[in-house]
């Protein structure tokens, strides 16, 4: 039997791959689900069209999830809060300077995600024992499964679109003022090391896969009651239909350990609190990088070893279009991210920027309202409507090898310490990258504000704690993902990657553990 613990992306992509080759798999999950009354909510929703929705409920939705001058608090889905929930039997982490979340909800951080996706650039993976092309036909299997939206343009000269189906996501105006004056200043922005193209997002934004598309009802950022934006959840629940998989919710995995030539999983059961034990041929391990950490940490007896893991540091940067898109508040939209700028320039990092600009959604206001009061100042509704009509959001990441790391400790009683290590190359880059973006976006139309650099492990592209070597050391693995010192178990998730670029993580981490599972299988 092999094993796989998570139903994250990665897990879904490692116990895809071996389903598909038509192996006994056994997936192991803590499986938290949302409440009867929200599933109910959402499935009430997704029966109707977005006009026929009555309005007390709509608001009461959105109500749940906070804006504040920093963005928003906690995005959930559809109201639920089930992803953040952590179980009575886990302990809980201890956390400084630093952000990090973990998930022991079906799916994972995959209900929550932004949904953008891209390949890590081959020309970034030297410190890899493999290359990019041993990752193109995983990038290929990985999106049959997972939909992807987009368009053929200047992006796909950088990345070809690695699946046959891409979607095309409707365009707000705000989307196509922007990319409008990103043409006209083309040839400018190049020269200057900038391309630019429209958003790849995990998206059935054309109903291929579920039959339904895209409403543009706004509320992608409290989750999609049609289920267009892709959770891992809806591939496990085609998994679980399958004759070889054989699905085991509600439990916590604490350790593995050598039993023969095989591995025994201790875990808990979340619902009885009683131990059990599983037996398997080999373990795919993918539980996320917090509990991936405290699972090898615990099952190495590693008690007090530091463990430093890899982080692509996040920047949040404002800007203001010079052009109003009168009616953007009413107009509508999807609120996912619409334009990418890919940065190329080695003053400020030898390795490629990721940028996401995002338009215009409802929390907005909220935001800007709250950023604007700690300044002194009060709401005019003029000036306010004339901000909110210009305004757009940025996001951007850096490299690895610039960006801040996350320290790792399994302290005596079990809990995992966790302290965030701040770059001072990554304040330096942000700073230059703002000066940057704000040159070039008067070429554009765009002025850019100033740069927030988050704190270690904004942004959830975190990883590299068991790094695959061609040669491994201790706590290091193989180009399978196989840990020195423990044979047959697999490390899948983006524990394993060696760096991180700066584009999206979970479409590489995806694509590695579907070649791990085939490969190894």
């Amino acid at each position: 039997m092999y094993c796989v613990i998570g139903s994250g992306p990665a897990a879904i992509s490692a116990a895809s791959a071996l389903a598909q080759r038509n192996l006994p798999v056994c997936i192991v999950d803590t499986a938290l689900r949302r409440r009867e009354v929200d599933r109910l909510l959402r499935q009430k929703f997704a029966a109707g069209e977005p006009e026929s929705w009555a309005t007390d409920e709509l608001a009461e939705l959105k109500s749940r999830t906070v804006a504040n001058a920093h963005g928003v608090e906690k995005k959930l889905d559809f109201g639920s809060d089930h992803v953040y929930q952590q179980l009575p039997v886990a302990p809980d982490l201890e956390i400084r300077d630093a952000t990090v979340l973990r998930s022991f909800a079906r799916g994972g951080l995959s209900n929550v995600w932004g949904a953008s996706i891209l390949p890590y650039p081959d020309d970034e993976l030297d410190s890899w024992p493999i290359d990019g092309t041993e990752l193109g036909e995983h990038y290929r299997a990985v999106l049959e499964f997972v939909p992807q939206s987009g368009a053929d343009d200047c992006l796909s000269e950088l990345f070809p679109s690695a699946g046959e189906n891409m979607q095309s996501m409707p365009r707000s105006t705000q989307h196509v003022s922007l990319l409008r004056d990103l043409e006209r200043a083309r040839e400018s922005l190049e020269e200057s090391g900038i391309r630019f193209g429209t958003a790849r997002l995990a998206v059935d934004a054309e109903g291929k896969s579920s039959g339904s598309h895209c409403r543009r009802c706004g509320l992608c950022l409290y989750g999609c009651p049609y289920g267009l934006i892709y959770s891992a959840s809806t591939t496990l629940e085609d998994l679980i239909e399958r004759d070889n998989v054989d699905y085991r919710p509600g439990l916590w995995v604490q350790s593995l350990q050598r039993d023969g030539g095989k591995l025994r999983l201790r875990a808990t059961n979340t619902v009885s609190g009683h131990e059990e034990s599983l037996v398997a041929d080999r373990v795919f391990l993918a539980a996320g990088v917090a509990e991936t950490a405290r699972i090898v940490l615990t099952s190495m007896e590693q008690v007090g070893v530091p463990v430093l893991g890899l982080h692509s540091d996040r920047i949040t940067l404002p800007l203001l279009r010079f052009k109003r898109d009168r009616g953007i508040r009413s107009e509508a939209v999807h609120t996912l991210s619409q334009v990418f700028l890919e940065l190329r320039d080695e003053s400020i990092c030898e390795e490629m920027i990721h940028v996401q600009i995002y338009g215009y959604n409802d929390l907005y206001p909220e935001s800007l309202a709250a950023r604007l009061r700690r300044f002194g100042i009060h709401r005019s509704r003029k000036a306010y409507d004339i901000l909110l009509e210009r305004l757009m959001v940025a996001f951007a990441y850096l490299h690895s090898r610039l960006s801040s790391k996350i320290e790792y400790v399994l302290a005596a009683d079990g809990q995992l310490r966790i302290t965030g290590k701040p770059s001072g190359e990554a304040r330096t880059a942000s700073r230059l990258l703002a000066s940057k973006l704000r040159r070039n976006g008067l070429r554009f139309g765009a002025l850019f504000g100033n740069p927030n650099l988050h704190l270690p492990g904004g942004g959830n592209h975190s990883g590299g704690t068991f790094p695959m070597t061609a040669s491994p050391g201790p706590l290091q693995c193989d180009s399978f993902g196989e840990l020195r010192g423990l044979p047959n178990l697999h490390i899948v998730d983006s524990s394993v990657l060696p760096s991180l670029s700066s584009t999206t993580i979970t479409l590489p981490a995806m694509a590695n553990a579907h070649r791990i599972a085939s490969e190894v299988s």
